[in-house]
């Protein structure tokens, strides 16, 4: 899923939750953050790309959504994780299905 800055949220987390799952790229506020944290750069102020703070928030959500898929996927949530996996779950940007016994 190809992805510009600007798109919907919704969009923007379920592109999050495909590259979780190593089903597609990190979304274009990802690779912002990630690129930050990797220079150790701020992310407001003199940061990569002077952000502002709904380019913040929303990259420390998708962070959020990001890392919450990788640890349901690892079978290691914690009590946070499993209360934003619900809201995505509630969203239906996750499907979570039943294992058959």
């Amino acid at each position: 899923m190809a992805l510009e800055p600007g798109q919907s949220l919704k969009k923007l987390i379920e592109a999050a939750v495909d590259a979780a799952k190593g089903k597609g790229n990190l979304p274009p506020d990802l690779i912002l953050l990630s690129q930050c944290r990797f220079w150790g750069l701020p992310l407001k102020t003199g940061g990569l790309q002077d952000q502002d703070y709904r380019t913040v928030t929303r990259m420390e959500y998708l962070a959020s959504v990001y890392d919450t898929v990788k640890a349901w996927r690892n079978g290691k949530m914690s009590e946070g994780q499993a209360r934003l996996m619900a809201r995505l779950v509630k969203m239906g940007v996750v499907n979570i299905k039943k294992r058959k016994k």
